[in-house]
């Protein structure tokens, strides 16, 4: 995965990166110079201080196209965020399903049961991983 997210920003991005490189080497030089002094003049001000549409948008492009390369990556760990959120939802109302309470507060448990639960869910996990092995290599 690491080597096709590099891949695509020295394919894709490499252009778009230079130019927000650029942009940014022009801004700061511009800038250097007058770190820590204001000015008054709107001439000086706007030679030395503005940051042109074009300059941002330079920046702002070369961002875009890097989450766009890493987005395969971001896709991956949502989808694992949501399936493994969903997987112990499941573990918890299983437990739950075998769980009692009895008079006076006393609270139960059928362990045979609970154990049932996880082992079932131990079956899930394997064919959750492997579809979303399917899944993954087939993009």
């Amino acid at each position: 995965m690491q080597s096709r997210i590099e891949n695509c920003m020295e394919t894709r991005c490499i252009e778009v990166t230079k130019n927000a490189e650029k942009a940014i080497e022009g801004e700061n030089k511009k800038r250097q110079s007058q770190k820590s002094k204001f000015i008054l003049d709107p001439t000086e001000y706007m030679n030395l201080k503005f940051s042109t549409v074009d300059s941002v948008t330079a920046v702002m492009d070369a961002e875009e196209c890097l989450k766009k390369c890493q987005r395969g990556r971001d896709v991956i760990a949502k989808t694992l965020e949501q399936n493994l959120q969903e997987f112990y939802t499941n573990i918890q109302l299983c437990y739950k399903s075998h769980e009692s309470h009895k008079e006076g507060g006393r609270h139960q448990v059928n362990y045979q049961g609970v154990v049932g639960c996880l082992e079932s869910n131990i079956a899930i996990l394997g064919t959750m991983e492997k579809r979303l092995n399917d899944e993954l290599l087939s993009r």
